[in-house]
């Protein structure tokens, strides 16, 4: 029977929604049904979950949903101690149990974790945001616009990056690095820690010790990490530490006198 079929009322049919989390390789499906669901060949598993009401309007940045399950699924609290740099993606299909028939209800992606109570708020915008979403323009800055080792920047990540060993980690952020002191405090300041494919901001380097910008899965002492040298974006760093001043992408000789502003001399 046709889901359209079974589903003209409530009292009709025994509605049902499944819902499947991906991100990279990882992917977590899950039904607000009191018992495992087949679909395609995949099981949903039953857990405690609610979410908000499905709202349509001419904001797509208004048409996101909130889905809330218990604090002890791992999926959700893992989002709530470390942020992914791989967006997860959310895929709600809606049928009737005992009918295979299924369409897919909401589509969108997470953008953010709140804990509450024994509760987790997985906050998920509609996947047409990525369609109407602004982009920035570059703008004319004395610094260089460009993102660090992006293609446009074109600094080699790969020559500007060492191997090193954890020794301890004081806190989730605070790494001490076997051989950081051999470059100069700041050095890495800007940077970038990679692990297992997941990068992370460096805030400070100051003799062995890096503070990264937020926590990172995994990192433990006695394992081995990459990092990249930071950039501050300005003119001299990007000739002088990088030899890359043929694409630096700032304007360091834009007048600071304002002709409009006091006298002409």
């Amino acid at each position: 029977m046709s889901y359209t079929a079974v589903d003209k009322s409530v009292s009709s049919g025994l509605p049902v929604e499944l819902y499947q989390f991906i991100r990279g390789l990882e992917v977590w499906r899950f039904t607000n049904a009191d018992r495992s669901i087949v679909y395609a060949g995949n099981t949903y598993v039953p857990i405690a979950l609610t979410r908000s009401s499905i709202k349509l309007n001419e904001d797509v940045f208004k048409a996101g949903i909130t889905v809330t399950v218990h604090r002890s699924e791992t999926f959700a609290a893992d989002l709530l101690i470390y942020s992914p740099d791989t967006a997860t993606t959310l895929t709600i299909f809606r049928g009737h149990y005992g009918d295979d028939n299924y369409v897919t209800y909401w589509k969108g992606r997470i953008v953010g974790v709140s804990g509450g109570g024994n509760t987790l708020d997985i906050e998920c915008e509609s996947v047409f945001t990525s369609a109407k979403r602004p982009g920035l323009r570059a703008h004319y800055e004395y610094n260089c616009r460009h993102a660090l080792y992006s293609a446009r920047c074109g600094a080699s990540a790969s020559a500007n990056s060492v191997h090193l060993s954890i020794s301890a980690m004081p806190s989730s952020v605070t790494l001490t690095m076997v051989g950081a002191n051999a470059f100069a405090d700041g050095w890495f300041n800007g940077g970038m820690i990679q692990y297992a494919g997941n990068y992370r901001f460096i805030l400070s380097h100051v003799g062995n010790s890096i503070t990264l910008s937020r926590p990172l899965a995994g990192l433990t002492a006695g394992i081995s990490v990459d990092l990249y040298a930071g950039c501050d974006h300005a003119k001299e760093t990007c000739s002088a530490k990088f030899n890359n001043i043929v694409n630096f992408g700032g304007f360091p000789w834009v007048p600071t006198k304002n002709p409009y502003d006091g006298s002409v001399v």
